[in-house]
């Protein structure tokens, strides 16, 4: 779910469907939610060269799984140079005309 502040235009800002339906690789990716869908996003688009972020609110990457694979994926990430962030919670989502900005409040790791 997309906070209604957040405005989806399709080109900075992407649910899951348009990410899917992108005819060209992102130059960078923010992605919020380290979930199951979140995490594939950033494994395939990381393998092919884009720089990913992936910000989670929760203490650890793919929360509702096991914390042993929690941890082997989060070092695997690390390995691929995939950035982690554990936030707490989100200040602001502002969009210009050259780049959307998060600003995040409680950085717990990276």
């Amino acid at each position: 779910m997309v906070p209604p502040a957040w405005k989806v235009d399709g080109k900075r800002i992407l649910t899951y469907l348009e990410a899917i339906l992108q005819p060209s690789l992102p130059g960078s990716a923010i992605i919020i939610g380290a979930g199951a869908i979140g995490v594939e996003f950033a494994t395939i688009w990381n393998s092919y060269g884009v720089p990913v972020t992936i910000v989670e609110m929760l203490p650890r990457v793919v929360p509702l799984e096991d914390e042993e694979i929690s941890a082997e994926l989060s070092k695997a990430l690390a390995r691929r140079k995939s950035t982690s962030w554990l936030v707490t919670g989100w200040k602001s989502c502002k969009q210009t005309s050259q780049a959307s900005h998060l600003k995040q409040w409680g950085i717990r790791a990276k």
